[in-house]
């Protein structure tokens, strides 16, 4: 793997482990507001990251893991529609369903992309 992917890899993972982790997420809430952080967190990897189909993609990951995050982000475009757009705070955030939905989501994707590395 070329330095291009390895990094767009540990990019990926890491806003993986920031969706995976409330604390995290509260740690990064402190450091720059939003009115609404499930839109923000849902640009960062749908706009701005994750693009499972790119050359850079299947550089970085092996099929069965595009087939983990992929799977994660049907699970995720899922419960954004009905989280939608509203203001929330952090704490709101975190206390809503759809979003713990997500977090699960989250963590178990990393669960199954960590069993797959050893």
């Amino acid at each position: 793997m070329d330095d291009i992917a390895s990094g767009y890899r540990d990019s990926i993972l890491g806003l993986l482990e920031l969706i995976a982790s409330s604390e995290e997420q509260r740690a990064f809430a402190g450091k720059i507001p939003y009115d609404d952080y499930a839109s923000e967190f849902y640009c960062l990897w749908f706009d701005d990251a994750f693009h499972p189909d790119s050359d850079l993609a299947q550089r970085a990951f092996l099929p069965n893991e595009l087939d983990t995050l992929r799977s994660f982000s049907v699970i995720w475009e899922r419960e954004d529609t009905v989280l939608g757009q509203t203001d929330r705070s952090i704490g709101e955030l975190l206390a809503n369903a759809n979003w713990c939905s997500v977090v699960e989501a989250a963590t178990q994707a990393m669960a199954r992309l960590k069993s797959r590395a050893t």
